[in-house]
């Protein structure tokens, strides 16, 4: 057996047969072979031992090896992967800073094309109001050589009027028919009324209109005026701050200068009275009404059938300015005239 287990190398197997030989040697009292084989099992015990510590301590060794490349590999795997993390996070970044740096760039390209569009509009803006500039001046210049002309023509109109006025009562001085001188005299202030609305049109900052209320009051005045005995009459203007045409103008003048005429001339036997003259305004539409405190027409009266030049004038004029006109009696004569200004007119043809 001993040499079964030195042939195959068995250090277990060789103690326990030198054990055996050592214990069987001892039995049979044959003690020198005892001792002899007690000293080879006591070799042999330390040599197993030897073999074992040494097999322990090299399985130690290789367990601690193998726990060592493990833990450098899972270090490394963690290396690996904290690398990866960065890096990960590292393009990220680096994409996100290319982002911005796009971002950055586009918006700098859009700062310059819209610095470069406003520069161009400015450019553009500055040529036309140049332009417009030189062109208002053009304008504003023709428009006051337009309003110098226009007053000049107004005021030779005036004049013109005022010289046949002149002419008429040159000629009265020798008819001695008061019938003709009085027809004079209605010509001469029906020339008069339209005198006043040249000189308003050529003596005013607005040469296209004339302020209704300020006329008629310089109308009344004028024409009251010719009838010093009748300075007691009260004299009224309703209007607000209505303006009219020249084409409205020079119609509504005329009726006026008629109907305050007539007022002054039949109205008033013991001379005193009023007249009130009262215009209102619906768009392009007017209504003007002149009313006298006196004792009226004769109630058999009728406008449309009346010889009067100076009624009969006054339905033409209201005709011509698209309207009517229409006698009442209340507390005195009250004539109510409706007409349409240009614009108006205008929009009717």
């Amino acid at each position: 057996m001993n040499e079964f287990a030195l042939e195959i190398g068995s250090f277990k197997m060789e103690t326990e047969s030198y054990e055996k030989l050592y214990r069987t040697y001892m039995k049979f009292g044959d003690f020198q072979q005892a001792i002899i084989y007690a000293q080879k099992y006591m070799n042999a015990k330390d040599s197993l031992f030897s073999e074992q510590k040494q097999r322990t301590i090299t399985e130690l060794q290789t367990k601690f090896e193998t726990d060592k490349k493990e833990l450098e590999i899972s270090l490394l795997n963690t290396e690996k992967e904290l690398i990866n993390t960065e890096l990960a996070q590292s393009d990220s970044q680096r994409k996100i800073q290319l982002i911005t740096i796009h971002v950055l760039i586009i918006g700098f390209v859009l700062v310059i094309i819209f610095i470069f569009i406003i520069l161009k509009f400015y450019r553009q803006t500055k040529r036309s109001n140049s332009k417009l500039v030189s062109q208002h001046d053009i304008i504003s210049k023709q428009k006051e050589e337009k309003e110098v002309l226009l007053k000049e023509i107004h005021h030779r109109v005036k004049n013109n009027l005022q010289l046949i006025s002149s002419l008429l009562n040159l000629q009265t001085q020798n008819i001695e028919d008061e019938s003709i001188i009085s027809a004079i005299a209605d010509g001469q202030s029906r020339i008069e009324a339209m005198v006043l609305i040249h000189q308003k049109l050529y003596q005013g900052a607005n040469i296209s209109s004339v302020d209704f209320k300020d006329y008629t009051l310089q109308l009344l005045d004028q024409i009251s005026g010719l009838y010093p005995e009748l300075k007691e009459v009260e004299k009224t203007v309703v209007a607000g701050n209505i303006k009219l045409d020249i084409d409205t103008s020079i119609p509504v003048g005329l009726i006026l200068s008629e109907l305050i005429t007539n007022a002054f001339k039949y109205s008033y036997a013991n001379k005193k009275g009023s007249i009130v003259l009262t215009l209102t305004k619906d768009e392009h539409d007017y209504v003007l009404v002149v009313h006298d405190s006196g004792p009226g027409l004769p109630k058999d009266f009728d406008p449309s059938t009346t010889s009067s030049i100076g009624l009969h004038l006054v339905r033409r004029l209201a005709r011509q300015l698209y309207g009517t006109s229409r006698y009442e009696y209340e507390n005195g004569s009250k004539f109510i005239i409706n007409f349409t200004d240009t614009i108006g007119r205008r929009k009717k043809e």
